[in-house]
């Protein structure tokens, strides 16, 4: 039976600074990349040690899924397991998987129990149950798999196959979500030949499609771009001995974005490769505000922010900003908080798929914009900021990691807010609230490992 977690929510007071910043950090290991590892590894001919896979909500629910259709883990220390490739072992017994309120779990779970031919449940937390599934569930059908929904969404039944027992083609509707291609492609490793997927329209998200990409042929199954749209992969097992994931620019965003707001410096110390998803765009974003990021050279890994001037000390609105931010959803909180603060006029476009997250992170913010006496309009898949804040407000968390995440930046511009329940944080950033408040406590530099 679904049911819904009580959570231990806590009422917070946003902190503020009292001068610029003046830290170093040291960023948390990607969760998309430490979900996307723990299933190749789960697939793996043998078995591959997995280190720096970061410890938070999303990953400890995916793991215990993986478990659920039969994967083995073994912790080494704190960030690194050892993963057995059993999944390869034949079909599980039957399956009864709690995916909770992680959306990673509730897309590549299901794809992972058809390649298997598994039978079994996936059930959600009712916080969760609105996400959209229908694109991801009409492909695994094409695919031979026997899937009982409740109108698209969870719970799913599924009912034993024999795995793959038609088509090499798929065809998917990703618009909401660009984990329905990821969820096919990873699958694909388990399959007996290359699968190509075809997507209807343009995925949003399409840097996580690249890391997905990138990160199979890393565990050395072949997956390529075919097309503007196409995809063909695996019909090979994961083969790989060890495996470190990178650190996450995206869990980054408040800390980088606290830099524009209130200037001096941020160090970096472990930036990484130059291909990271959302690298270029904070240097765009930092440059346009008149700061600098100096990237790491040779086998260095340490980047310098560079803010002179923070927008909350300008004294004046900035011009505004006009964003394509479909590839960069993640983000699009931390940079609406720089949009309510400093720079009325915004506009963040193509991001209607925002509506199918934790929660309508459109609606969400502009309830809350609207909270500070700013004003903030959605037209279609853009998010429009029309004017600033200009008061303190009791935000809310809509049960959602990144506008809680926005609620402590909008803080740094208005104090005296709060924020209903800080500990929604946990979902990606285990100790976000206590490294926040000694981030910005301290005006001499401190090292802070996120």
């Amino acid at each position: 039976m679904r049911k819904q977690s009580q959570g231990t929510s806590s009422f917070w007071s946003c902190p503020t600074a009292s001068s610029a910043i003046d830290a170093t950090i040291t960023l948390p290991s990607s969760k998309s990349a430490s979900a996307r590892a723990l299933i190749l590894g789960a697939c793996v001919q043998g078995s591959v040690t997995l280190g720096g896979v970061l410890k938070c909500d999303d990953t400890i629910t995916l793991q215990r899924g993986l478990q659920g259709l039969g994967a083995t883990f073994r912790a080494l220390d704190e960030t690194t397991l050892q993963v057995d490739g059993s999944l390869n072992s034949g079909k599980p017994a039957e399956f009864n998987i709690d995916c909770g309120i992680a959306g990673t779990a509730m897309r590549f779970l299901p794809a992972l129990a058809a390649a298997l031919g598994a039978a079994g449940t996936l059930d959600c937390d009712d916080r969760a149950a609105h996400r959209p599934m229908e694109g991801l569930l009409d492909a695994l059908r094409q695919l031979g798999a026997q899937i009982v929904s409740t109108n698209g969404h969870f719970p799913l039944v599924f009912g034993k196959s024999a795995g793959r027992t038609r088509n090499e083609t798929v065809t998917v509707d990703a618009a909401a979500s660009s984990q329905f291609i990821s969820a096919l492609l990873l699958c694909s490793a388990l399959l007996p030949a290359p699968l190509e997927v075809i997507a209807v329209e343009n995925p949003p998200s399409a840097p996580y499609l690249q890391l997905t990409a990138e990160m199979l042929r890393d565990f050395k199954v072949p997956c390529e771009k075919t097309g503007k749209r196409t995809w063909k992969a695996g019909g090979k097992r994961p083969s790989l001995y060890s495996y470190e994931v990178p650190a996450d620019l995206a869990s980054a965003a408040p800390f980088i974005v606290a830099v524009i707001l209130l200037g001096g410096e941020l160090i970096v110390t472990n930036w990484p490769k130059a291909t990271e998803t959302y690298q270029a765009f904070w240097d765009e974003l930092v440059r346009h505000f008149g700061g600098s990021i100096t990237e790491p050279s040779g086998t260095s890994q340490v980047a310098r922010i560079r803010c002179p001037i923070g927008l909350l000390d300008a004294g004046t609105s900035f011009p505004p900003l006009d964003l394509d931010m479909n590839g960069y959803g993640e983000l699009v909180p931390a940079v609406a908080a720089v949009a309510a603060l400093a720079c009325p006029g915004t506009a963040l476009r193509g991001i209607g798929h925002l509506r199918g997250h934790e929660t309508d992170r459109l609606q969400a913010l502009c309830k809350e914009i609207e909270a500070t006496g700013g004003e903030a309009r959605i037209v279609a898949e853009d998010l429009f900021i029309d004017s600033v804040a200009r008061v303190p407000a009791s935000f809310r968390s809509y049960g959602d990691h990144r506008m809680a995440m926005f609620a402590a930046l909008m803080g740094l511009g208005l104090p005296g807010s709060t924020l209903d329940d800080i500990t929604v944080t946990t979902k990606t950033m285990p100790e976000f609230a206590s490294q926040w408040e000694a981030f910005l406590s301290a005006p001499i530099k401190q090292e802070s490992r996120l």
